[in-house]
This record gives structure tokens, C-alpha cells and sequence, in this order.
């Protein structure tokens, strides 16, 4: 009986380690979302989003094309790596999209997108929805434009979700491309930043006034009196004659 109890409480803790392993598998497992890559934390964001976002037309079956994109100011970045930015700064989304219909034409009419919080996935902001020059793409056309997104937000993590409205006949619809992960910091201070130099230059100011004032108003350097020269008298008993005044 003791060899049975001993042998379950193994087979227990056996499986319990099978199933951790298996929850930390899972974080690098990647996983395709309506012919997007993701891994699946990206997946539950994106499919949060687009919960959140009820109405837009998002299903990628919908309209055959590949979006690709990078970061021009960080090219060599992995987007599947959260991407440092400071407060306040731009990222500029360089797209590259692709029709892959073979009779369908696609025009690309505008950009905006959804800010989802790291922590909670809840919808923190929206992007500009902005309208571009219209781009058409001909079956197996490729077209390029570039998003802007200026980074006013409070320091932390993000899933940044750009949306392309793409008119599909007549009508717009929104798509979603790949998410990506952002690590907002907040702006560091240069040395040669104007209103850095301007604190420095107060500072040494004050610090110049006070010796100042210090020196000739509060403890003011003493006189000190000279005291009257006082002729030496000189013995000249002892000089010959010829040399007596």
C-alpha cells in the first residue's frame, strides 16, 4: 500500500511538470490569425482588438493581400521583441503590400489603428485616422506608403494595431496588420538641450550672486591701517669728515 501511495504521488508530480513545461511551451508556440504569424500573446491581443473595435470590416480572407511593414527609424529591429521609444517621439510604420487577387483591384485610401494597454489589452487610444493619397494595386501589384505615429503617451507597454482602409469595389474596410510590441520610455535629458542649458545657467547665477553678496554685503573684507613710516635715524660719529653730511 505505502509503494502505491508513493508511486500515484510520483506519477502526480510527474504529470504537473509535463503540464508546466507545456504553459511555458506555449509562449513561444506561433500561431497563424487570419494569415498572420503571431505568437500567442500578440494573437489575444489582436483578436482583443478587434472586439473592441466592432463594425470594422478586419477578416484578411476577406482581401487577399500581404502587409508588411518596418520601422524606419529602426530598421534592424525585431518586431516580435518589444521596441524602445522615448515620450513623445515619432515612429514611422514603412509599409510594403502586396494584391495577392488575380482579378481583384485594391485601393489603399487611408491609415489608422488602436493603442492596447500590455497589461489588460483595453483600448488606451486610437491612432489618427488619416486619409492618403489613394494607391491603387492591380492584381499582383505592390504599393508602398508610410504611417506616421507620434508617441504621446504615458511611459509603458503597448501592442501598437495599425488598420489600412482599403476600398474594395466601393466600399472601405479596415485591415489589420501584424501588431506590434512598444516600450515607451520617458525622454532622457541631453547635455546641450536648451532648457537644460537654461537651468545651468540660472544655477551658476545663484551660486555666482551669493558668493557675491557674501563677500562685499555680509562679511566685507577689514582694512587693515597702515602705519606711518618712521624716519631711520643714522650715527655718523664714525665716518671720516669728508663723508659727514
Amino acid at each position: 500500500m505505502k509503494f502505491l501511495h508513493i508511486g500515484l504521488m510520483t506519477l502526480m508530480a510527474g504529470f504537473s511538470n509535463v503540464l508546466a513545461q507545456e504553459e511555458a511551451n506555449a509562449e513561444d508556440v506561433m500561431v497563424n490569425i487570419e494569415g498572420q504569424d503571431m505568437t500567442m500573446e500578440e494573437a489575444e491581443a489582436y483578436m482583443a482588438a478587434k472586439e473592441k473595435m466592432g463594425g470594422a470590416q478586419q477578416q484578411r480572407e476577406m482581401i487577399n493581400l500581404q502587409v508588411n511593414y518596418d520601422l524606419l527609424e529602426e530598421p534592424f529591429a525585431d518586431l516580435q521583441d518589444f521596441i524602445v521609444f522615448e515620450v513623445g517621439e515619432t515612429a514611422t510604420l514603412n509599409y510594403t503590400i502586396h494584391n495577392l487577387d488575380q482579378e481583384e483591384t485594391y485601393s489603399i485610401v487611408g491609415v489608422s489603428g488602436a493603442v492596447l494597454s500590455e497589461v489588460d489589452q483595453r483600448n488606451v487610444a486610437n491612432l489618427t485616422e488619416t486619409n492618403i493619397t489613394e494607391i491603387v494595386l492591380a492584381p499582383n501589384a505592390t504599393g508602398t506608403l508610410r504611417h506616421k505615429i507620434d508617441m504621446n503617451l504615458t511611459e509603458g507597454r503597448y501592442y501598437i494595431l495599425p488598420l489600412l482602409h482599403v476600398k474594395d469595389k466601393n466600399e472601405v474596410k479596415r485591415v489589420m496588420s501584424n501588431p506590434f510590441k512598444l516600450d515607451l520610455i520617458n525622454q532622457s535629458i541631453s547635455i546641450f538641450d536648451p532648457s537644460f542649458l537654461s537651468i545651468i545657467a540660472v544655477l551658476i547665477a545663484l551660486v555666482g550672486g551669493t558668493v557675491y553678496l557674501y563677500s562685499n554685503v555680509v562679511a566685507p573684507p577689514k582694512k587693515i591701517k597702515k602705519k606711518e613710516a618712521i624716519p631711520a635715524k643714522i650715527d655718523e660719529s664714525w665716518l671720516p669728515d669728508v663723508h659727514k653730511k
